[in-house]
C-alpha cells in the first residue's frame, strides 16, 4: 500500500467481516457502542487497514491464535464468483467494491492466497477487451451504463486508453 496513493487509501477503508477471538476493550465504537468493549466471538465489519493490523498480531505472545479471524468478503462469496463466471463484463464492480482490484491486491498480500488474485486477473482480462473497444470508439457516444459498472482502476484504464487513441489518431493524421 502506498501512503500517498488515494486509491490505496480508499481501498484500505473498505469494510471486511471479522470475528473477534477475545474481548476488545475500547473498540465498541466499531459496533456503534462507544466506550464499550467488543465481546468475544462478535462478528463486526472493520476497515481493511484495521483488520490487517489486528490479524497480524497474535492474541498472546505465547499463543498462535489470532486476535481476529477474517470472514468471507463479498468478492470471495460464491454468488459473486458465479456472477463473474457467468458474465464478468456485466458485473457491477463499482457497486460491490469501487476499488475492487486495489482491494484484491491488498487482500492477496495479507492472505498469500492466489484464488482471488487469479479471479481478478481473469475478470480484468475479460473486461479489458470491452474497455479497449469503448476507448477506441470514444469519438462516438459512450454507453453510460458500461462506465457505471467499472471500478476506479478500470475507469482510469478507460480514460488513458481513450486519450492514447486520440493522440494516435492525431499523430497518424499528420498534424
Amino acid at each position: 500500500m502506498s501512503y500517498f496513493d488515494i486509491d490505496d487509501i480508499l481501498a484500505s477503508a473498505e469494510k471486511i467481516p471479522c470475528k473477534f477471538n477475545s474481548d476488545a476493550p475500547g473498540l465498541g465504537y466499531l459496533q456503534g457502542n462507544p466506550g464499550h468493549a467488543i465481546p468475544k466471538n462478535s462478528k463486526v465489519e472493520v476497515p481493511f487497514w484495521l483488520a490487517s493490523v489486528l490479524v497480524e498480531n497474535p492474541l498472546f505472545d505465547e499463543d498462535d491464535q489470532e486476535f481476529i479471524e477474517l470472514g468471507e468478503t463479498k468478492f470471495e462469496a460464491s454468488q459473486f464468483v458465479n456472477a463473474i463466471r457467468a458474465s464478468g463484463s456485466s458485473v457491477d464492480l463499482h457497486l460491490i467494491y469501487p476499488f475492487y482490484y486495489d482491494l484484491v491486491v491488498l487482500w492477496s498480500k495479507l492472505h498469500m492466497e492466489l484464488p482471488s488474485g487469479k479471479q481478478a486477473m481473469k475478470l480484468l482480462n475479460e473486461r479489458a477487451m470491452e474497455i479497449y473497444n469503448y476507448a477506441n470508439n470514444s469519438n462516438k457516444p459512450v454507453n453510460n451504463r458500461f462506465l457505471l459498472l467499472l471500478d476506479e482502476f478500470e475507469k482510469t484504464l478507460f480514460k488513458k486508453a481513450s486519450e492514447l487513441n486520440k493522440l494516435t489518431k492525431h499523430w497518424l493524421e499528420g498534424s
